[in-house]
């Protein structure tokens, strides 16, 4: 008797046991799919040597899946990032350089590759938290985040 029990069991599930609801894909919903974002500062005409920034996704299912450095010399290297952070759905990323030619005006300092699990993109809040020049001093900035448009950085 011991053995038929899995017997019947194996019987069942080969036919026309169902598997569990959370298992079947729902044609209707869209999937995930896999984007990639700018993270934009523009320092003016103040060469830009070091940066921090907190993005936040305020809405929308998003999952961090790489960091890509920029296309300027001066920040072409992956930045620095608060792996803690990526928890609550933000992230802390920062960079800085010792290069002698540091770029000026909007810089592309990192693009973020990011799975969007429901197909809807995220919105954003994006907060510059320091900038700073060749001199080791603050400088004013501005940060912005934007949906990647041209290749990839490889």
């Amino acid at each position: 008797m011991k053995r038929i029990v899995p017997v019947i069991f194996l019987m069942f599930g080969l036919l026309g046991g169902s598997a569990p609801e959370t298992n079947r894909v729902d044609a209707a919903q869209p999937g995930p799919s896999f984007v990639a974002f700018d993270v934009l500062i523009d320092s003016g005409k103040t060469p830009l040597a070091a940066y921090q920034v907190k993005i936040v996704a305020i809405s929308g299912d998003v999952t961090l899946v790489g960091i890509e450095g920029s296309d300027q010399p001066a920040f072409a290297a992956a930045p620095y990032y608060d792996k803690h952070a990526i928890l609550n759905k933000q992230i802390i990323v920062a960079g800085y350089s010792l290069a002698g030619s540091l770029p000026t005006g909007k810089t592309r300092v990192a693009t973020l590759m990011l799975r969007i699990g429901n197909g809807v993109k995220p919105d954003w809040h994006i907060t510059l938290q320091v900038a700073g020049g060749a001199d080791g001093k603050e400088i004013p900035a501005t940060a912005s985040i934007a949906e990647h448009s041209g290749g990839i950085h490889q």
